[in-house]
């Protein structure tokens, strides 16, 4: 088959890797990977063939797997968001989850007024449809950490992805690093103690040897992030051990931000899987009973959990999209703020959010925001809106996440009344308080 170079590369790689017989198909200009084995029909007397979606391989060489559980698929779903079915009642159920993991069944039919059956069994429903991760959204700014992006465009041939991956993975200040199609090849999302740590690791990547032969232009920012989470690798906790109060002559007792060894492991435990028991948790580490809910309370307390929530892991998406605004005119911006507010937070007709990271570059000025895609022309349709309903903005850069090569996205169904965006809304421009919230905190 005719195929730039990167490709055929990259699948007679494949063709070693996996320890069965597989074909790569061009449709509509992109290359899809199946496994392929042959069956006697017996109905038709004749042999058929049968293939499995394995993935696709895109314009560099990078293979990206498919997401969803594999199934036999034909030429006419490739690239399609496979059919759902979700309701009212989903919807409602996922957004009690995603807006605090914790809550029971029980209290969710209460909410709901539905029974204790249908809501168990709904739930048990979506965790096997979209993969879902609970995980507790942490206050990293009380730990010491701020979010920057790494902005990378290289000049001509670019570096392995395992390569890439084999250097980014070792550095646990990495939370995110997406591909995508556009200027910057790379998007990488970090959580860094201050501009001189940031600036030493730029500089160790640059001269690892892994890359120097690549030209290659990297952008650092801060990235104030005002709407959605990325998910802490738990890598982050090796380096975070480091915080934990040690008694010692120079620091006898801990101070009130100390961070202690309990709080530590709760915080990690809670990390990789924010609805596991407190019990499991005092089994595990052989402490006394009801000491994981009194450190739990404490963390609350001291702000170091922000929420407690959950991502869908196999959400059912043609692919993941990016759009870059830069600010031309910041007046105009403040003076459509309180429309712009709206639509971060604009209702969705999906199992999720319209967006899944909102945030402020500040060199340059501008936005960065990250979406899931349904549907053609969702990504078109966006930067259209902005560009005309938003003075003062431009969307300079739409492009499409290849693959996420390092950590993962936060795609939930959050209640956006509990936003920051809604937050500033009712302070700020005296909206008034939104009606009938539902208790997402019954303690």
């Amino acid at each position: 088959m005719d195929a730039p170079e990167p490709i055929k590369k990259t699948f007679e790689h494949l063709k070693l890797e996996y320890p069965f017989y597989i074909v790569m198909e061009r449709i509509n200009g992109k290359f899809y990977v199946y496994k392929s084995n042959t069956f006697w029909d017996k109905e038709n007397k004749k042999v058929r063939s049968k293939k499995k979606y394995l993935g696709r391989i895109g314009d560099s060489g990078e293979f990206i797997k498919k997401a969803v559980a594999e199934t036999v698929i034909s030429q006419q779903l490739i690239g399609a968001a496979q059919a759902f079915k979700f309701d009212k009642i989903d919807e409602s159920v996922l957004t009690h989850l995603s807006t605090n993991c914790r809550l029971s069944s029980t209290d969710i039919s209460a909410n709901l007024k539905l029974n204790l059956q249908t809501v168990e069994r709904r739930k048990k429903e979506l965790e096997n449809r979209y993969g879902i991760r609970y995980f507790a959204s942490i206050n990293y700014f009380k730990l010491g950490y701020s979010p920057y992006l790494v902005l990378v465009s290289f000049k001509g041939k670019k570096p392995p992805i395992d390569k890439l991956k084999e250097i980014f993975e070792k550095e646990p200040r990495v939370q995110l690093v997406m591909l995508t199609t556009g200027a910057y090849y790379l998007i990488m999302y970090m959580l860094v103690e201050n501009a001189s740590v940031l600036q030493d690791i730029m500089y160790r990547f640059n001269i690892n040897e892994l890359l120097r032969e690549y030209d290659a232009e990297w952008n650092t920012t801060v990235f104030l992030e005002s709407y959605g989470y990325v998910p802490m690798r738990d890598k982050f906790f090796e380096l975070l051990e480091e915080k934990v109060w040690k008694r010692s002559k120079e620091s006898p007792r801990p101070a009130s931000d100390s961070l202690m060894r309990r709080e530590y492991i709760l915080l990690r435990e809670l990390n990789a899987d924010g609805s596991k028991s407190f019990a499991e948790i005092e089994r595990k580490y052989g402490f006394g009973h009801g000491t994981a809910r009194y450190i739990f309370d404490r963390l609350k307390e001291k702000g170091l959990i922000w929420r407690l929530t959950l991502t869908m892991e196999r959400y059912n998406i043609k692919y993941n999209a990016i759009m870059i605004t830069k600010d031309i005119n910041a007046g105009m911006i403040l003076k459509d703020r309180k429309k712009f507010l709206h639509y971060i937070i604009k209702d969705y007709d999906a199992p999720s959010n319209r967006f899944s990271l909102v945030g402020d570059m500040l060199s340059p000025a501008g936005s960065l925001f990250v979406m899931p895609v349904i549907k053609d022309g969702e990504i078109e349709k966006e930067t259209e809106w902005l560009n005309t309903q938003i003075g003062g903005m431009e969307v300079i850069e739409s492009s499409v996440v290849t693959q996420i090569l390092l950590g993962e996205l936060c795609h939930r169904k959050l209640d956006n009344r509990y936003s920051n965006q809604e937050k500033t809304l009712i302070e700020e421009y005296k909206i008034g308080l939104p009606k009938d919230v539902p208790n997402y905190f019954i303690e």
